[in-house]
């Protein structure tokens, strides 16, 4: 480069600002589906092809907060979903931690999750939200990595809906509703582990390409400072000293509010302590006198 010319600005990366942003972060990486993926096992199958169309429409359809349209799905179908789900969960004791097989089993115990039925996503979205704060979206496919991890920031999990080909049902070539129902959902309920997939999220706002593809969140350098308000669920990016200072304000506030909340269950403790000894004296007896 010249001393006459001029380095190009990279244009700045967008960031979802709010939860119903996530309408946008709906872009496909189609190489694994069956109607391009030659080695895909629906590939010369037409009425798979179609059936995935069908159930694909639900999430292109789909906008943020509105109730998730249930599938009714075929025994094909079911019985995939069946046989993948009788397979897994004798493993799950000796092959998944302790907290997936812990809320697989609370999935059961709620009736939601069963051998015999594949669960609608609306009512799993409102299990996990009322364990972790996590909800779930219909998505068409597999979706890119930003997106995927943008929706997370908001504790939003794009779910697929449809099911692996009928004649594999021990391996898809690309997520379907079996793998993120039996392998991700367990885990999403889990609020540590829901926490720490929001921080992923929050972490790649904002990011490079190259830096979101990398395979540990520890790896990507935090490119802008955010907040999370999940009143409002909105990501506020803190690029200006009077928004900074405005959060330093709030968690001072907080500070104070905790501080008197101490204070106060400490002198109560104190108080019930002094009481407890005035209504029951202690006397020390030695050799006979008081």
């Amino acid at each position: 480069m010249t001393s006459d010319e001029k380095p190009v600005a990279s244009e700045p990366i967008w960031i979802p600002n709010h939860i119903s942003d996530l309408d946008k972060c709906n872009h496909l990486i189609t190489k694994f589906e069956p109607d391009l993926d030659q080695g895909h096992p629906g590939f010369d199958d037409l009425a798979y092809r179609q059936r995935r169309q069908e159930i694909a429409d639900i999430a292109f359809l789909y906008k943020q907060g509105d109730t998730i349209p249930d599938v009714v799905y075929v025994k094909e179908e079911v019985e995939a979903w069946k046989h993948s789900y009788l397979t897994l969960k004798k493993l799950f004791p000796t092959h998944a931690s302790s907290v997936h097989v812990y809320n697989f089993e609370l999935l059961e115990s709620v009736n939601l999750y069963s051998a015999n039925h594949i669960p609608q996503l609306n009512e799993v979205s409102e299990f996990l939200k009322r364990h972790s704060g996590f909800t779930l979206r219909p998505v068409a496919g597999l979706v890119s990595a930003r997106d995927f991890l943008s929706s997370l920031a908001f504790r939003v999990f794009q779910c697929t809906q449809y099911v692996r080909h009928y004649s594999k049902p021990d391996h898809s070539p690309e997520p379907d509703c079996i793998h993120e129902l039996l392998g991700h959902v367990p885990m999403l309920a889990d609020p540590d582990f829901a926490q720490f997939s929001q921080e992923i999220g929050l972490i790649s706002l904002g990011a490079s390409d190259e830096d979101i593809e990398k395979a540990f969140a520890k790896t990507i350098k935090k490119p802008v400072l955010v907040r999370y308000d999940p009143y409002t669920q909105c990501v506020q990016v803190l690029d200006r000293p009077k928004a900074i200072h405005g959060v330093i304000e709030e968690v001072k506030d907080q500070l104070n509010s905790m501080y008197t909340v101490l204070e106060e269950v400490v002198c109560h403790k104190e108080d019930v302590r002094y009481g407890q000894e005035q209504q029951h004296p202690v006397s020390v007896m030695t050799n006979g006198a008081v």
